[in-house]
């Protein structure tokens, strides 16, 4: 039997074992060839963490196949290849919640919008309440769900999600982006917003916007979540197949909670069609939104040691939504 197979089968008897443990087994399923090796981590209730595989993983990405191209085979979902095109197989996401108690956090919008940080998410929000549609940060006004393990209600994984799940009950979509730029948005941010900085501060203040700097900052904060230190900066630091998917049911069906997913280097093209698919009036302009400081800084500048840390914390990033492990040529 092919392991693939075999994985998933087993998933599907695991009726009665949790959602952080059936996410684990998701993605052994999805990864079919790669071992995470133990999970040691167990968070306030006993249970595995949701993301301590990829903690505690030590990935060989020269196992990954690769197309033509050079690029890692998307791998195959429940759903359909993941290429932003909306699946016509889609198996929703459910957790039993009362569709009168979600509507107090989202009203009754069509689609609502799934925040992945530093995937152009603050630019949609502010276009969409111009028109009065409340996504991302504005959904949760008014709605207090508690406080998570981002600190942040919109950067909350899905699958993190307690009583209310928001996105359980309709068409969702989000935003990813290739990991490498994804690094240096987040240093353009926080050199741009000193709040966020945290026990950064010194070493952005001395270095600013240098390659040395942007450097320094990857050696640490890549091996502080590889310590263990995954909700790092309000969660910005997670790996974006945690928020597109949740675990398997108890049949071994793959639960995925994003159905429009787009992809940032298309902008504002494929936002824009997508709001006109769905009878939207809002539009991104064509020139770019929070570019923020150091504009020469880019993912030519990331050095071969941190190049390799960023393959192995988003290792799942190349596979799944099939981004090249090779940085690109300016």
């Amino acid at each position: 039997m092919h392991l693939m197979e075999w994985c998933c089968r087993t998933s599907a008897r695991r009726r009665a074992r949790g959602m952080a443990r059936s996410f684990l087994v998701l993605l052994t399923c999805v990864g079919s060839a790669h071992s995470f090796g133990h999970v040691r981590r167990r968070n306030d209730s006993g249970n595995p963490d949701l993301v301590a595989p990829i903690a505690g993983s030590t990935h060989s990405l020269g196992q990954v196949r690769h197309d033509d191209r050079g690029n890692p085979d998307a791998v195959a979902v429940v759903a359909g290849r993941m290429d932003g095109r909306r699946a016509s197989a889609l198996h929703q996401c459910w957790n039993g919640v009362d569709t009168k108690d979600r509507d107090v956090c989202v009203g009754t919008e069509r689609l609502l919008f799934l925040h992945i940080p530093k995937n152009a998410g603050s630019a949609i929000e502010e276009a969409a309440i111009k028109e009065g549609v409340k996504w991302g940060k504005y959904m949760f006004e008014g709605c207090d769900l508690g406080e998570g393990n981002c600190h942040a209600n919109w950067h909350e994984p899905p699958a993190l999600m307690g009583a209310v799940n928001i996105y359980s009950e309709a068409k969702v979509f989000c935003v990813i982006r290739n990991p490498y730029t994804r690094m240096v948005s987040e240093y353009k941010y926080i050199y741009d917003n000193p709040e966020f900085r945290w026990e950064n501060y010194g070493l952005i203040e001395a270095e600013g916007c240098t390659s040395s700097g942007l450097n320094l900052w990857l050696d640490r904060i890549l091996r502080k979540y590889l310590a263990g230190d995954t909700y790092e900066q309000l969660c910005h630091m997670l790996p974006q197949p945690f928020y597109i998917y949740g675990p398997p049911d108890s049949w071994g069906q793959q639960c995925q909670y994003c159905h429009e997913i787009l992809r940032v280097e298309e902008f504002p093209g494929a936002f824009n069609s997508l709001m006109e698919r769905y009878d939207y009036n809002i539009r991104l302009d064509p020139k770019p939104v929070n570019v923020g400081g150091c504009k020469d800084l880019s993912e030519q500048d990331i050095d071969s040691a941190n190049i390799a840390l960023i393959q192995e914390v988003y290792f799942w990033d190349f596979r799944m939504l099939n981004y090249s492990i090779y940085v690109q040529d300016a």
